[in-house]
This record gives C-alpha cells, structure tokens and sequence, in this order.
C-alpha cells in the first residue's frame, strides 16, 4: 500500500494524483471582459455603420481594461482600436453583438467539473489550471525514499589527497541521479567499511526507507558478505544474474522491502540499477514504466558476446550515407567514459554469439539524439586534437560534433571505403616517403578523395621522467619492456619500421603485444612505472609528464571523399582548423605543427 500525502499545489510538479480531482471554482467566476475599450449594449450600437459612424454618449457606455468584470447591464465590448474618442463620448463604425469581446463565468472551467483522474502526472500547465480552479493543496502519492549504501575499504570521498589503493566513491552520485529522476527520494549513506558487523548495522537502519541498495566494494569476498547479509537479515532471492557487465548482482526481500546488492563497477552498477531498480522504484511511485526511444542501424564492427549471457554494449551512433550507423565502444565494465559518450546500448540476447559488421541491430537510447546530422562520425586514428576540436565547436556555439573511434588508422580507412564513417584520421608512412598516398592506393585506387592536413606531429618515444634506463634512440630498446599501440595504427606502422631498420625482433621487447587504443594511455602507462616505454606524440608525453626521445615529424590527416567537402560540417570543421583559435590551442598542447592546418590535398586514383 502506498502512503500518500497532501502537498501545496505549486510543489505538485510531476506528482501522481491519488484520487479524482473536481472544481471548487468557475473560471472565470464572473463574466469579463476580454479587451481593452469600452463596455455598452450591443443594442446601442445596432445603427452603426463605417460609412454612417455612431456616437455613443458617455452615459451609456463605460471604459474597460482585459479581464475587468462586465457590469450589467452591458452585454458587448468594444475594442479600443475600433473606437475614435470625442468630446461627448465616442464614434464606433460597426455594431457590436451581445457577448462579443466576453469570458462568460465558467468559459474554460465550470464548478464541480473533473479536472483530472486519479493517476494523473501533473504537468506545469496543470498546476495553472488547479489554482484557477480554487484548489490549493491535493493529496499524491509520497515519492519512494531508497537508501543507497556504498561499501568497500579502499574508497574514500575525495576531499583529501588520494593516498595508495585509495579510489574516489562516485558511484553514489551516478545512481542519486537515475533514482531522482525516475521520482525517488534518496537517502545516501556514508562509505562503510569491509565488515560485517558495521554492513548489518547500516542495512538495518536503511530498511527505513522503501528500497535498499548496496553497492559492493571490490575487495576479496566481497559478494560473499553481500549475500551472508541477505541470508541473515531476510530471504536471499538471487544471487548472480545472466547479465554482463553486472553479472555479481544480489537480489533479496528484507523485512518484505528489496534489496539489491549491485556490482562495485560503475558501467555494470548502471545496468543493474536500471534493469532492476528504477522499474521498483517507478512502480512504488505509480510512475508508468519507462519507455526507452530505440533505432536501428548497421554495426560498423563485429560484436563477439558469450551464450550465457545478455549483454549490454555501450554504442554511438551517427548518420553516414542517409543511413544510421552503429559503433560500439570500449566494453569494460568500469569503463564510466566510456558510458557517458555512449548514445545507447546494444543488447546481445542470452544465447546469442552477437553480431557481425554491417548487420542490422537495434540500439536502446539513453536520451534522445541531438541533432544527428551535425555529427561527423569520426574513425581511425587517435589524437588529442579531436577532443579540442569539440571544445571549440562547442565554445562558438556551433551543433557541430565529433564522433571518434579509435581504432587505428588502417581500419579507420576501411571504414570510410564502406561508407561507415564521414572522416577517417591517418598518418600512415609510405615507401615514397609522403604520408596517406600509399594507403589511398591500397582502398581507393578508382576514388576521388580529400586529405585535410589536421597538424603535423613529433613522433617518439616516451619514457618515465628522467629517462631511468638511459634510452637514447629506437637501438637501445632491445629488452625493455614497452605498450605498443593497436595493429594498423599509424604509430605502430611507424614503430615497425624503425625497429626493422635496426634489427630488433618483436620477440626482444616485452609487452610488444600489450595494446593501448590512444597515445594518452601510452603515456600514463608509461609515466606510472608500468612499461620501460612507448611510442607516441610529444603532446601525449608532455601531458602525462614523461621525457619524450624525438624520431620525426608526420602528417596527420583527416581522409574523406572528396564530395563529402562540400557538407556544410565539414566546411566549419575546415575553417576552425585555419583559425588562430584552434593555432593558439594547439600551440599550448605543445608537440605539434599547424602550418599546414587546413590546407587540402587531392587523390585521384
């Protein structure tokens, strides 16, 4: 049984109503005027005619202003605009008839009439209608009040310096907000240590309000606490659900309220707490369900998912050759960046093996696209330029977006050959020498197509600040454990090249095979002790810190088909790219060269 209480009208915005609602009030409650000018009988005025005006006498009309009531025994309004005034009163040209230019009590509301039913939404013009119709307060379901416990020893608030193993307890924000919005009240509990006794005791005082959810920490045994808690306060339901991420999920019924015990990663807490918690909570608030917007497109990669569960993948989409196109993005479950640049999820059923590029799916949206066709969808190679360019688009107020996926610049070209993606980002050296020509070659022997030159970049080798093991140059990495990029990124093509030369082997570097998908990770791998070194842009280096060994400068270039020049996006993106304001920007960042910034070059294979 849901409580409910009574609430002033003005605080009732988005509340569900309990019971029926009726009028107290007419409104208006009295006839009135509905136009400045003068109130009089429609039979005065009877004579009137534009080519023969009338005079009326003051005595048989009286001034009015909108919303004035009307005085018997006047029945018509005149407005000002029609009348001219007079020394004894005034002339009119046309009659007037009786009611014209008047509200009649009870025009938009009439007493006693059902205003709205029980399990309404009060909207914003519905709280307007309630106090014309004399209600002042009304009687609505009380939002559901959940209590949200985060656990775990190694997370702390943030307000101190981080110390080791320390992480920032986050995810309570994060899931305030899905519970706010879905009509909850929340109640959020400070971060409660690895112990059973101190968990009993913040459960048992959670259970006050309608729904309690933990989120678990990740130490060792974790879920199992979970459980025992479950066992030993209620009934445990479930434990382990055919979800992923979110697999780890507790479900119970303590004192007869639920109890949900979510993952400790904030991309499988998300999916738990919307698969199972926000239905509970749109339920107890007599909230309808929610029903998510879904669209469908092609899938510019495979998605490979295990048979045993139903998976989540966080996806963007954009707008490519009149179609939507599908792009998954990184799938670990504590990737949280990942899920707030995502437009949806894809949904790999249980059972199912997932998907294969270009393959039709459905994707269910988080919020509603914003305009979609102001999205250059953007796939290939990585760099930080990218994301700068969106700050300045979004600083000047321009709708234009970057949609990036970083996947190297060989499968970035393959892409646009499909016509999956607007743009595709290379520096990929060729025999000749020049950069792109070769790989234009290789996709697009028969094809007009564009280069714009985005800027040139130092590339090198990024090591710990103060070059511990003393590398000086590509012959001295021989040994020395490193990250590499992923395979067909342009870094990497780069890096084999000069390794060959020197005659060192794949086999002679540890964690060659290791693979970071942007420079950024390179370089704070690098800069947190983990590898010896990497390979990467100067900007990266300075960004994170580490000393940076120069190799050589490269184009980096935004390939695209030499038609798609004359989108007006791709115009804006070419004039902020010549702009001091993207040179200045790019000149802080340090590393880089935009002399060329914005100057086109042409393929014609």
């Amino acid at each position: 049984e849901n409580p409910l209480e009574t609430i002033p009208v003005r605080q009732a915005l988005d509340r569900v109503n309990s019971k029926a609602i009726f009028a107290e009030l007419s409104s208006p409650s009295f006839h009135s005027c509905a136009m400045d000018g003068i109130m009089l009988q429609s039979k005065t005025s009877l004579a009137a005619r534009e080519h023969r005006p009338l005079l009326v006498k003051k005595k048989d009309y009286l001034a009015c202003d909108t919303g004035d009531p009307l005085i018997a025994p006047f029945d018509s309004v005149i407005m000002a605009e029609d009348l001219v005034e007079k020394e004894e009163g005034v002339l009119i040209f046309k009659p007037s008839h009786p009611w014209e230019h008047i509200r009649s009590m009870g025009e938009d509301i009439i007493e006693k009439d059902l205003l709205f039913t029980a399990e309404h939404i009060f909207s914003p013009v519905d709280l307007s209608v309630l106090l014309a119709a004399g209600i002042k307060e009304v009687e609505v379901y009380k939002k559901p009040e959940i209590a949200i416990i985060p656990t775990g020893d190694e997370l702390v608030s943030g307000e101190k310096p981080l110390q080791g193993g320390q992480i920032i307890e986050s995810n309570t924000a994060m899931l305030e907000a899905l519970a706010q919005k879905s009509g909850a009240l929340v109640k959020r509990f400070p971060v409660i240590k690895d112990n059973k006794e101190a968990l009993l005791s913040a459960v048992k005082k959670a259970l006050a309000s309608d729904i309690v959810v933990m989120i678990a920490g990740s130490s060792a045994g974790r879920d199992d606490l979970t459980s025992e808690i479950a066992q030993e306060l209620g009934e445990l339901l479930v434990h382990g659900i055919a979800l992923r991420p979110g697999k780890p999920a507790v479900v119970a019924s303590l004192e007869g309220k639920p109890f949900i015990g979510l993952p400790g990663y904030p991309v499988a807490a998300h999916i738990v707490f919307q698969e199972l918690v926000v239905p509970l909570i749109r339920k107890k608030a007599h909230l309808p369900q929610e029903e998510k917007r879904k669209i469908k497109g092609s899938l510019t990669r495979r998605v490979v998912s295990s048979l045993s569960n139903k998976e989540y993948v966080r996806v963007q989409v954009g707008r490519v050759a009149g179609s939507y196109r599908i792009t998954p993005t990184e799938r670990g479950a504590g990737a949280s960046l990942s899920l707030a640049r995502s437009d949806g999820y894809l949904i790999v059923a249980r059972n199912s093996e997932g998907f294969l590029r270009g393959e039709e799916v459905e994707v269910v949206l988080h919020n509603r696209l914003k305009n979609i066709d102001k999205r250059l969808v953007v796939t290939g190679s990585h760099d930080m330029v990218l994301d700068l360019i969106n700050d300045l688009f979004a600083q000047e107020g321009k709708e234009s977006v970057l949609i990036s996926s970083h996947v190297g610049s060989l499968a970035g070209l393959q892409n646009l050959k499909d016509k999956e993606c607007h743009l595709a980002p290379s520096h990929l050296l060729g025999g000749d020498g020049r950069y792109n020509y070769e790989a234009m070659d290789l996709f697009f022997k028969t094809e007009k197509m564009a280069m714009i030159h985005l800027v040139g970049r130092r590339q090198g080798i990024i090591v710990p600040k103060g070059n511990p093991k003393n590398i000086k140059g590509i012959k001295d990495l021989a040994g020395k454990t490193m990250i590499n990029r992923q395979r067909g990124a342009g870094t990497r093509v780069l890096f084999d090249y000069l390794r060959k030369k020197e005659n060192i082997l794949a086999e002679d570097l540890p964690g060659y095979e290791k693979e970071a998908t942007t420079h950024l990770a390179v370089a704070l791998a690098v800069s947190q002790g983990d590898v010896d070194f990497g390979i990467g842009i100067e900007a990266a280096a300075r960004t994170m810190g580490c000393d940076f060994i120069y190799l050589t400068d490269e184009a980096y270039e935004l390939i695209l088909y030499k038609e798609s020049l004359a989108s007006p996006e791709i115009q804006e993106l070419i004039e902020l790219t010549r702009s001091e304001g993207f040179k200045k920007r790019v000149k802080e960042l340090g590393g880089y060269s935009t002399k060329m910034s914005g100057s086109i070059k042409f393929y014609e294979g």
